[in-house]
């Protein structure tokens, strides 16, 4: 009955067995969402994937929701994504931004505090939940709202209800991927539901969803995109606190949830632009006291030892010697990430010095996935780079072919994180698509997360 085919699938065999994220996790939360991801993948990749996320408690009701669904899309009727948690809201934001882009109707997120007057009855709403708790907030919201709701999340009776949603439960619970399995689930009803009108549209979303389905594969089978997490952190192991800058959209709400959950780390995210109202006054800037500066070697080695500026040598100075770098002009270093920074009248490589009092400073993860907002990335890597800002940025292997514009090495860039990239033709590079990047963020922040408690552990 329902269902929009992907015409390439990632292997059965594949999804048989543990993905390398799996097989490096040391914590049962980690390892296990990560192999709830791989079962998503799996899901997403069947004939009838809502069918295999969700069960309906009236017959033939799913048929009646994507209807529903398509009939809104159609009259361009407002669609209002009202979370009741959480990850939930992070899904809910993530819902409401891409679809703005895609759909000629109206989307946004809301809350159960908005007032009732913000939820109009011509409106379509879905109302997200993520997790099994008390269900009655739920049932007397629902029942003051316009009918026709349609609800997605764990089960709950519906017996008590004079007008019940259209409701689609989980048919498995799910305890660590709860933002994602909403995530998807409300993007494929919207694929089934385009199809029923637009067939070419609804196209256009399976081919992004397939392509984006080879992507996540390519991350949990990446292990030098792992082990760079876990480098990252275990370099950046003083810092107690730090921000999250991205676009908008849920991803930076998700990473703040999953960090007071699973990290002894403190993070709160920011939006491009909020930066100058917040987070930038907490920067240290005393470059001279934070960063190694570079000197001729003879001098460096009885401070520092021989075998750690061979370290710094080979990582940021492609091999040669800090005398060669301080006599020649770096124009080689101008698209090239992780290299040394000029501040101040000196060159500095981005390792923080010994002793450094990390409590005095905030680090900084730049969200730089999506080519969308490439430019505003950029104006924020320079803002926190004025501040010579500790930051970690996490980017597309696909942006960094010869034809990139990204000027990286003025900034004190403690590592690179790159998603890999994607292969069109089995040749042209192309990056995951950013209608799946809400996923593959969450991927990145367990490993993040995953790679705080091996330093607690003791392990890395």
């Amino acid at each position: 009955m329902l269902g929009i085919r992907l015409e390439e699938k990632v292997s059965d065999a594949w999804l048989l067995q543990e993905t390398i994220w799996e097989t490096t996790s040391e914590k049962y939360w980690e390892k296990s969402y990560f192999r709830q991801m791989r079962e998503l993948i799996q899901l997403i990749q069947e004939k009838d994937a809502v069918d295999c996320l969700v069960y309906t408690p009236i017959k033939n009701n799913l048929d009646h929701v994507v209807r529903h669904l398509s009939n809104a899309l159609v009259e361009e009727r407002e669609i209002i994504f009202l979370s009741f948690d959480r990850p939930a809201n992070a899904a809910a934001k993530n819902l409401s931004l891409q679809f703005n882009r895609l759909l000629s109707s109206s989307f946004r997120a809301a809350s159960p505090l908005d007032p009732m007057e913000s939820f109009p009855d011509h409106s379509l709403i879905f109302l997200l939940d993520s997790r099994s708790h008390d269900i009655s907030s739920i049932e007397t919201f629902s029942e003051n709202l316009p009918s026709g709701c349609i609800y997605v999340g764990p089960e709950f009776d519906i017996s008590g209800l004079k007008d019940p949603p259209g409701c689609c439960f989980f048919k498995e619970p799910v305890a660590f991927c709860e933002s994602d399995l909403l995530y998807v689930t409300v993007l494929l009803l919207f694929t089934e539901a385009i199809h029923k009108s637009a067939p070419a549209r609804a196209d256009i979303l399976r081919k992004l969803i397939k392509k984006g389905c080879l992507g996540l594969k390519n991350i949990l089978e990446n292990i030098t995109l792992k082990n760079a997490i876990n480098d990252s952190i275990a370099a950046n192991s003083g810092y107690l606190s730090s921000f999250f800058i991205g676009p908008t959209g849920g991803i930076g709400d998700l990473w703040t949830d999953r960090f007071d959950q699973f990290s002894r780390m403190i993070l709160q995210s920011y939006y491009y632009g909020e930066s100058a109202h917040g987070p930038l006054v907490t920067i240290d800037s005393r470059v001279s006291d934070k960063y190694v500066r570079l000197w001729p070697r003879n001098t460096m080695v009885p401070i520092y030892g021989e075998d750690k500026v061979d370290e710094w040598e080979k990582r940021y100075l492609n091999g040669r010697s800090t005398d060669v770098f301080l006599n020649q002009s770096p124009n080689y270093l101008f698209y090239q990430a992780e290299t040394p920074f000029f501040a101040e009248g000196n060159w500095y490589f981005p390792v923080l010095r010994q002793g450094y009092d990390t409590t005095e400073d905030n680090m900084v993860i730049l969200d730089v996935t999506s080519q969308r907002y490439l430019a505003q990335a950029q104006d924020e890597m320079s803002t926190f780079g004025a501040r010579y800002a500790r930051m970690i940025v996490i980017s597309q292997e696909a942006f960094f072919g010869p034809d990139q514009k990204i000027s990286l090495f003025k900034y004190p860039i403690s590592h690179m994180l790159l998603l890999p990239p994607l292969f069109e033709h089995n040749k042209t590079i192309v990056p995951i698509p950013d209608l799946i990047l809400p996923i593959a963020m969450s991927m990145i922040l367990m490993g993040f997360t995953g790679a705080t408690q091996k330093l607690i552990n003791g392990r890395h």
